[in-house]
């Protein structure tokens, strides 16, 4: 934290600003351009994984085949160039430089966005494996000036043998208290999210719509940890048992073109292909909700510190994971009152689900998100001294459902814990006696968000980026949209009407209850 900014204008920097100092040094050792709170926890779930896939002593099996595919790839003394000659190709295409130390691959290989690595195929090994298509290209693949075989080859076999290294991280690294722990905290944010629909809006019209969006988010399941069939090791040697892999690191590219195949075959298996997606993100800290099958998945990667322990107080278990997954419980709202359309492979729109609610219902939600969109378009983002000539101006109509779910996430977490706090009081946690626990729930929320960078310059052409690609606000506009429009906050910092953080029109979802 740094407590000499004022909450009420810049409560990002109130909440991060420490952390934020601390990490550009660290970046600058790295040789690395940006990182967050959830990227370096991601760091140590990789390195975690490098131990996990180096330690496998079987020989034989899905196991054995994934130690093999690693040990060939890591072991290859041409690896290095080979990720040299790529990442030239990509500078070739992206500047008048070839020199693979560029601006513009620097920029690749340390982008928050790592799922494309697809450009890494298309010119060098394409030619050789014409059955790639558009989709096995969209592998991810960690790349960056400071890279080692290691780096490389986990995330290779981490992709390639998802169910693998899935099942070694949840083994290693997960225990039941942990388990049982989220999903007491995700039932009570899930009954209040449900209770609120149903008697905290009033642009929900009618009984009928607010009983068919009660059953949805009722029928709505959530996964976490991992998926159970991981755990099946008959199973997960079956999948691999036509592949042969060799641990010869002559033999690494012929591994990869048989795992490769097999994944694009696999893929035209929904169930199979819908497993790797959550084998895939069993490691990584994160959380996602999948509309077609109206879920939401909590990994292991994200069940740790410093998101979340069992042992935490219920205030930060609360304000953290718990913010997360009123994110991820608002997403499923858009597909409830708009229903869900998909597109085959000629482009035709197909309906795959329809909505829960009538036209009105379907009218009022969009005022309230036209009134997100709205303020959110006008929104700056901040940017260090030196660049007060530049502005960056959010679009808000780009990043429209996931500054929703901002907002929704940080509400329903908060008037969950008060709905489960019954008529006790937070303990004061030590070394936070100065605060109340409604400020220290908005910083512990906040301070997900910390985003930092190796230097201004980074900053603002990475901001730039994230305006043009990213779904999401940038950290700063994230923790402004969801803070600035809560009445919760407002009173828990004393923030004047017309403060930053506390501006006369707020976007809100919910009112109080009537009854």
């Amino acid at each position: 934290m740094d407590e000499s900014f004022n909450p009420c204008s810049d409560f990002y920097q109130y909440s991060c600003r420490g952390w934020i100092v601390e990490h550009a040094a660290e970046l600058k050792k790295e040789k690395a351009n940006s990182t967050t709170v959830l990227s370096e926890l991601d760091k140590q779930n990789t390195k975690f994984v490098t131990k996990l896939i180096e330690g496998i002593r079987t020989r034989y099996g899905a196991e054995g085949k994934a130690k093999r595919f690693y040990s060939s790839c890591n072991n290859n003394p041409n690896l290095m160039l080979i990720m040299d000659i790529l990442m030239s190709i990509v500078n070739s295409n992206s500047s008048t430089s070839t020199r693979p130390e560029s601006e513009a691959l620097d920029r690749i290989g340390n982008s928050e966005d790592i799922n494309t690595w697809g450009w890494m195929f298309k010119d060098l090994l394409e030619p050789q494996f014409p059955f790639f298509d558009n989709d096995v290209k969209q592998l991810s693949f960690l790349v960056g000036q400071k890279r080692s075989n290691p780096q490389v080859c986990t995330t290779l076999t981490r992709e390639l043998f998802p169910e693998v290294v899935a099942k070694l991280f949840a083994l290693h690294h997960y225990d039941i208290d942990q388990d049982e722990s989220v999903t007491d905290l995700t039932s009570k944010i899930w009954r209040t999210f449900k209770s609120k629909m149903v008697y905290s809006t009033d642009w929900i019209d009618g009984i009928n719509s607010k009983l068919n969006i009660s059953i949805s988010i009722g029928s709505l399941d959530t996964i976490v940890g991992f998926l159970g069939h991981i755990m099946n090791e008959t199973a997960m040697d079956v999948r691999y048992e036509n592949v042969s892999i060799s641990e010869y690191s002559s033999q690494f590219l012929i591994n990869l073109k048989e795992l490769l195949l097999m994944r694009a075959e696999r893929k035209l298996n929904i169930k199979l292909e819908l497993e790797r997606q959550f084998d895939e993100s069993t490691p990584r800290a994160n959380a996602f909700y999948h509309q077609i099958l109206d879920l939401i998945f909590i990994p292991v990667g994200i069940i740790q510190m410093p998101i979340f322990d069992h042992e935490l107080p219920d205030l930060l278990k609360f304000s953290k994971l718990g913010s997360t997954y009123g994110h991820e419980l608002a997403h499923s709202l858009h597909p409830y009152i708009n229903g869900v359309t998909l597109e085959d492979r000629s482009g035709n729109s197909i309906e795959f689900s329809n909505t829960v609610v009538n036209q009105r219902t379907r009218d009022n939600y969009a005022e309230k998100c036209a009134c997100v969109e709205q303020q959110y378009g006008a929104f700056q983002v901040p940017l260090p001294p030196g660049y007060e000539n530049t502005t960056l101006v959010m679009n808000g109509t780009f990043t429209l459902n996931e500054n929703v779910a901002d907002i929704l996430g940080v509400q329903v977490a908060f008037d969950s814990f008060i709905e489960n706090m019954g008529s006790s009081v937070p303990r004061v946690l030590p070394g936070l006696e100065k605060f109340t626990w409604q400020q220290i729930f908005f910083i512990a929320s906040a301070q997900e968000r910390c985003r930092s960078f190796v230097n201004d310059e980074t900053e603002v052409r990475l901001l730039k980026e994230q305006l043009e690609t990213d779904l999401h606000s940038p950290s700063s506009i994230r923790v402004l949209g969801a803070f600035s429009n809560n009445d919760e906050f407002a009173k828990a910092f004393n923030c004047p009407v017309g403060s930053r953080y506390n501006p006369e029109k707020k976007c809100k979802f919910f009112v109080p209850p009537t009854h």
